[in-house]
């Protein structure tokens, strides 16, 4: 069996997609798959490598000095250069199955894909192109965050409108579609897709890893710190509600002066929020730690008394089950798909998204509460170890390759058998 990932975002870059890709790609390979993967190339990386039994392959990314990689114009250029690659790995190599691994760049290179070549396409959904696309953009509609991603559906500009249209095409191209909790799957069909194409397929974190053993002393010697830790790690853009978390801290540190918040991802924000800090006076106590190595998360992790996720949209990132993996009581808001794993007050605490002081009221019962921390620390870790382990996620992935290779020989074999009894007409 031969599988193609497409991915924007793989190893030196950071990410979820890129965790995921990398992490897939070497189990699968150990599983007797042969992986091919195509993503952008970034600075001091070749066009072709072989790593761990993997075969990468590295899209130019086509950008234009002075213009964001976030820019329209780039998503673009970026899809048209992964979907040329892509084609030459498909060609090439004879492939079985492309598996598409973010909504946005790597998709729409799909799509181009689909009129192109005929093979299985499977699209993990776990993102929404629009509602990114217009939190990004602040369109010129009365139009806030807590509307909602099917709100940001209805909005009448026109890149909405045509972004929209693309990300239905995805339903209908695209052969089987996994969404990353049973919200994802709710928002497929309601853009049309038919529910046979729809697999769930829950989000696997490798519970041995992302365990509460792992040394909780490194990053605390290593910046210095010595009171509590709140830890967030998300892409610094707008949908993340990073500065409703940042707004926290000057009544947090009322109470526990040495409190710090340690911000761990990298994006457009950065510099937003930098200032945000800034103007609160809170240099000492909130740092941007920017991208960070998947192998060194756990130990920020392990630093961590509280966990928060201020989103506005969801599905299931992989940087809360982590940190429910590790133990951490978690906080996030009630949006998507993050009541599926966060059983308000048993697993973690849930508030309303974008409400400071529901956050704040959240972080201080927990600092204040030793042992409301470890009932929830320990039931998060008990829920990931039970409904989000890697192997499980894994063999469900291989299963429905097996399905797709298995199906398509079907297919193909009856096609040739009519044929064959058409020449008997």
């Amino acid at each position: 069996m031969k599988v193609c990932m497409i991915s924007r975002l793989y190893p030196p870059r950071t990410g979820g997609p890129a965790s995921i890709t990398s992490l897939l790609s070497k189990e699968l390979v150990r599983r007797g798959v042969k992986v091919y993967v195509v993503t952008q190339h970034v600075s001091r990386t070749k066009f072709y490598e072989a790593k761990d039994g993997v075969e990468i392959y590295r899209a130019p990314s086509l950008r234009i000095p002075g213009i964001s990689e976030y820019n329209t114009f780039s998503l673009l250029c970026g899809a048209i250069s992964l979907a040329l690659v892509a084609l030459y790995v498909l060609k090439k190599h004879g492939i079985d199955i492309v598996h598409i691994q973010d909504v946005s760049m790597a998709a729409m290179a799909g799509l181009l894909l689909t009129f192109l070549f005929k093979r299985v396409f499977v699209f993990k959904y776990g993102g929404d192109l629009v509602f990114e696309y217009v939190t990004l953009k602040k369109s010129k509609e009365s139009w806030g965050f807590s509307f909602g991603v099917e709100k940001a559906w209805e909005i009448s500009d026109l890149s909405v409108k045509i972004l929209y249209q693309i990300q239905k095409q995805y339903t209908k191209c695209f052969d089987y579609l996994l969404p990353d909790s049973c919200y994802g799957a709710k928002l497929l069909q309601k853009m049309g897709a038919h529910e046979n194409k729809i697999k769930v397929v829950l989000n696997g974190i490798d519970v041995e890893t992302f365990s509460p053993v792992a040394d909780n002393t490194l990053i605390k010697k290593k910046l210095n710190l010595q009171g509590p830790i709140i830890l967030t790690a998300a892409r610094l853009i707008p949908l993340k509600g990073i500065d409703y978390l940042i707004k926290t801290v000057p009544f947090v540190l009322e109470r526990f002066p040495k409190a710090t918040l340690l911000i761990v991802g990298d994006g457009p924000e950065r510099t937003k929020l930098m200032k945000l800090a800034q103007s609160l006076g809170l240099n000492d106590s909130v740092f941007i730690i920017g991208d960070v190595a998947h192998d060194e998360m756990k130990y920020f992790l392990a630093s961590a008394d509280i966990f928060v996720l201020p989103s506005f949209f969801e599905t299931i990132p992989n940087a809360l089950l982590e940190a429910m993996s590790m133990g951490k009581p978690v906080i996030a808001s009630n949006v998507g798909g993050l009541a599926e794993v966060i059983k308000d007050r048993e697993t973690g605490i849930l508030v309303p998204p974008g409400d400071t002081a529901a956050i704040k009221e959240a972080i201080m019962e927990i600092l204040s509460n030793k042992d409301l921390a470890e009932f929830l620390g320990a039931n998060a870790r008990s829920f990931v170890t039970k409904n989000h382990a890697w192997k499980d996620f894994v063999s469900r992935i291989v299963d429905l390759y097996s399905h797709c290779v298995e199906k398509a020989r079907e297919d193909l074999y009856c096609h040739s058998t009519s044929k064959k009894l058409s020449g008997f007409g």
